[in-house]
């Protein structure tokens, strides 16, 4: 078994002893986190101090647990030890958005696919999902959500907008500057010979292209769609 604190940058190491601490503590008393919550803190913890991003199999390796327990005390921990914002887990969110690849099934079914690894902060994309109207299914098996363009860009927009008023001001901020970055990964993923084709004649009568070309005249992010465009 390796020496789960080596992992923890050096730096790092007092401020996981001591949030580990308060938690088993301090707050209830030696022995009174039952074993379930003290080890979805301990995983919880790993992942915070030690900088990696949230991957299940690995984290399964380390601990020994089957990836779907790992998720599952991950999510336990996110929601009863970290006090995150639902403004922080979109900070989150788009921060994995803008490095992830979508992958565009068809011009025709316009759904594009990404990968998702976390799933304790899918619950934050449901939420605003259901605020549109909207769904994106989420395979916790191959770790992808499943969206069509429209939805995309519409929760985008809502976040975008939400974030004036809901969140705070500094995790707006943060929102505001994600979204550029958000957009042009997307646009790279598609690549620009597809861009091309999708607002040409030709393509803006497919869903696809149609999404794209709404997207441009969304008051939030419509922007950045529009000098995607324009880039290609």
């Amino acid at each position: 078994m390796r020496n789960l604190l080596k992992d923890v940058p050096l730096g790092k190491q007092p401020e996981f002893l001591g949030e580990l601490m308060k938690h088993y503590v301090d707050k209830q008393g030696l022995g009174g986190i039952p074993k379930p919550d003290l080890d979805a803190l301990i995983i919880y913890l790993y992942t915070k101090y030690s900088g990696k991003s949230f991957d299940a199999f690995e984290l399964g390796q380390i601990f020994m647990l089957k990836e779907s327990r790992v998720k599952s005390l991950y999510e336990t921990g996110l929601i009863k030890y970290s006090g995150i914002t639902e403004g922080q887990a979109w900070i989150d969110i788009l921060e994995k958005l803008r490095t992830t690849k979508f992958e565009l099934e068809s011009y025709e079914r316009a759904q594009v696919k990404f990968k998702f690894e976390n799933p304790a902060l899918y619950k934050y994309m449901q939420k605003r999902l259901r605020a549109i109207g909207g769904t994106a299914p989420f395979s916790s098996t191959y770790e992808t959500v499943t969206i069509t363009l429209s939805t995309l860009f519409e929760l985008l927009d809502h976040i975008f907008d939400a974030s004036q008023t809901q969140f705070a001001s500094g995790e707006m901020d943060t929102i505001h500057e994600l979204m550029g970055p958000v957009i042009k990964q997307l646009g790279k993923s598609l690549g620009k010979k597809k861009l091309r084709e999708l607002r040409g004649d030709k393509g803006l009568k497919t869903k696809a292209g149609a999404a794209i070309a709404a997207a441009a005249n969304l008051a939030g992010i419509g922007g950045f769609i529009t000098a995607l465009l324009d880039s290609v």
